[in-house]
């Protein structure tokens, strides 16, 4: 390539050494280490051209070339100063055209818009990047002209094949144009209506958000490190019944009903902590369920068995249960008294009075003591299968009338009659057993009614909400999806044509694919590898140059996508694991 005068104000590249020239080269080249040492000098050569002061003057000219596409955007009130520098008439007052810069290969890409120099004059952090290469070296700018030169020229075959790739992403967008008008405007009411009410209002808020509890999750647990569960789940198993927040208790509940100004609510009693109030057990839904008084009960035939003993004795009894003891002590100290005390003090009748009295009060002591045992076993505590197999065994047992005088026997083992009572009165007080079990019911638990609002009041966040509506509704392609990342965005759709790039440049010129290939011999055998950067420069031209298509032709992208990914032909190749999955 010439490179001596490149035009546009913009200085050659004439160093003595390279003679005017630099070598393009093309797809394929020679391995350098196959090369001969002065070949290796040569390529040497002509490979660092711009290794002396960097940036080389050519670059800085082409720099300053590229750069004023953007500082004509950003910039419109000094375009006199930029026309001064292209040497443009400033005095013109004329409408002048649009100038028409050298473009930015790989803009879109990298998402920068400038080469070697920031807006504010100031130099470039990173000036020595892929991108500044493939701008500024000759070597690579042409490849990527070539790509973009293959793009205008199958630019109605490549759309074609683009629009049949979309397929539904123009009803997809519809969509979500429709779901983002719905996000704003649900935001304004969640955010100016609903937001205060939890604030200031946890009750209220706890009724509006009582449609939408069973998709609000919230951890249970004091810690909030417990399992996670629904909202609407956790009222369910709290104090709070759900029947309390249904479409017609809510009616019923509401501020100016009948019901709510009639009911002796004062400043201690609030209407707005009705809820709370039941949450903290201060107030019942409905009444403790109890046992009805003129219903016959096992502690009401308890009782029965000690009528026959005085209360003072039920309750002596039962508040010392040392009192045995007592009396042993007596009768004992009673009776060495009645030996061995003197007459003269007091009668020797009266020590025996005393003795026979501690001896009948033992032995009253006794019965009523065994009695009220046996009264106790009735309870419902006793009635399990365990306390049956305690029960004493007797010999001659049998069932008999109520009024029978029959008394069994104590023994070693139980008569049949007893062993078949006994299994069945084990059987009954098993179901009786099971039965308690079953039908007890727990304490329920309080909850935390300010996490409970704000767990829902969190969970239906239209942000959040409505793009997780809409991701299940459209379907985009994973490729798509990825790039979105979490912007609630209209799909940019990326068209991917996975046909070999280097056909098209193969046939613009044979030398761009292997330069100097007529010099090749008839026959022959010659080592070659892939000219990695001129292959890349060329595939930067095609997708620049198609992303610039897309926009002209108003397709969903933002140019950014890689449409072009495969220069040569791999419909040969076969991965190392076998055939490729079908797609």
């Amino acid at each position: 390539m010439d490179v001596q005068i490149p035009g546009s104000n913009v200085r050659g590249i004439t160093d003595p050494e390279l003679g005017g020239i630099l070598q393009l080269g093309g797809a394929l080249k020679i391995p350098f280490d196959a090369l001969g040492d002065a070949d290796k000098e040569e390529v040497v050569k002509y490979d660092n051209w711009d290794q002396g002061p960097y940036p080389h003057p050519f670059q800085q000219d082409l720099s300053a070339f590229i750069n004023l596409a953007d500082e004509y955007a950003v910039k419109p009130a000094a375009n006199a100063n930029i026309d001064a520098k292209i040497g443009l008439d400033e005095n013109n007052d004329e409408d002048k055209d649009p100038l028409i810069t050298a473009p930015l290969y790989g803009r879109w890409h990298a998402l920068q818009q400038r080469l070697l120099k920031e807006r504010d004059g100031s130099e470039m952090a990173n000036n020595q990047n892929w991108v500044h290469e493939l701008n500024l070296d000759p070597r690579y700018r042409v490849p990527a002209g070539l790509g973009t030169g293959v793009v205008q020229k199958n630019q109605e075959n490549y759309m074609e094949a683009a629009w049949k790739q979309v397929g539904d992403i123009l009803e997809a967008n519809r969509k979500i144009r429709q779901a983002q008008l719905a996000r704003e405007a649900s935001w304004v009411w969640y955010d100016k209506h609903l937001r205060p009410t939890v604030n200031t209002n946890l009750e209220k808020a706890f009724f509006i958000t009582r449609p939408v509890q069973a998709r609000a999750m919230v951890k249970t647990g004091n810690d909030g490190q417990g399992n996670l569960q629904t909202v609407y789940y956790t009222v369910k198993k709290s104090r709070i019944p759900l029947v309390l927040s249904s479409p017609e208790m809510r009616r019923v509940l509401r501020p100016g009903s009948r019901l709510m100004k009639n009911l002796p609510f004062d400043e201690d009693k609030k209407m707005s902590t009705l809820i709370d109030r039941i949450n903290t057990a201060e107030v019942y839904p409905a009444p403790p369920k109890v046992v009805p008084e003129d219903l016959p009960t096992i502690e009401d035939v308890r009782k029965e068995g000690e009528k026959t003993i005085p209360d003072w004795a039920v309750d002596l009894i039962k508040k010392y249960p040392r009192l045995k003891t007592w009396l042993i002590i007596l009768v004992i100290l009673m009776f060495l008294v009645m030996m061995f005390a003197p007459g003269d003090v007091l009668p020797t009748a009266f020590y025996t009075l005393l003795f026979i009295f501690s001896v009948i009060a033992l032995v009253r002591y006794n019965k009523w003591k065994k009695q009220i045992e046996a009264t106790e076993k009735v309870k419902e505590e006793y009635m399990t299968p365990g306390y049956v197999d305690e029960m004493p065994k007797s010999t001659d047992f049998e069932i008999t009338p109520p009024n029978s005088t029959v008394n069994p026997k104590f023994g070693d083992t139980d008569s049949v009659e007893a062993q078949k009572f006994k299994a069945a009165l084990r059987d009954n007080f098993d179901v009786i057993e099971q039965s308690r079990i079953l039908g007890e019911q727990p304490e329920k638990p309080k909850v935390d009614l300010h996490e409970l609002v704000h767990a829902t009041f969190v969970a239906i966040n239209p942000l959040l909400t409505i793009p997780r509506l809409v991701d299940s509704m459209v379907f985009l392609p994973p490729r798509i999806r990825e790039k979105m990342k979490e912007q609630f965005v209209e799909a940019m759709a990326y068209p991917e044509f996975d046909i070999p790039m280097y056909k098209p440049l193969k046939d613009i010129s044979a030398e761009l694919f292997l330069p100097n290939i007529n010099f090749i011999g008839q026959n022959s055998i010659s080592l070659l590898e892939t000219n990695q950067k001129f292959i890349e420069a060329y595939m930067v031209g095609l997708n620049h140059e198609f992303a610039r298509e897309l926009l002209w032709r108003e397709f969903p992208t933002d140019q950014r996508g890689s449409y072009f990914r495969q220069f040569w032909d791999v419909s040969s190749h076969l991965p190392d694991k076998g055939f490729p999955d079908k797609e």
